[in-house]
């Protein structure tokens, strides 16, 4: 019987698009001021979100993405004035 080994570790650009698309797909985040990086396979969410929520919403999708392993969430919450 011949042994098939898949390996099915996204690379770093897949990791980064995977996780750009759920956080821009959520209908509950505002994603468009949070930017994602890689850096030696710490993925890092930078900017702002309007509440705590959001926030914690933003690390819980990014790290729900196959090959996420350490994750830096960096942003900042920032409460908007309503006009």
């Amino acid at each position: 019987m011949t042994e098939y080994h898949v390996d099915l570790r996204l690379d770093g650009d897949e990791v980064l698009s995977e996780i750009r698309g759920a956080l821009r797909y959520d209908v509950t985040l505002d994603a468009r001021q949070i930017t994602v990086s890689l850096v030696e396979l710490t993925v890092y969410l930078d900017g702002w979100v309007t509440d705590d929520l959001s926030r914690r919403r933003a690390e819980e999708l990014a790290r729900a993405v196959h090959g996420v392993g350490a994750l830096e969430n960096r942003l900042e919450v920032q409460v908007t004035a309503d006009p």
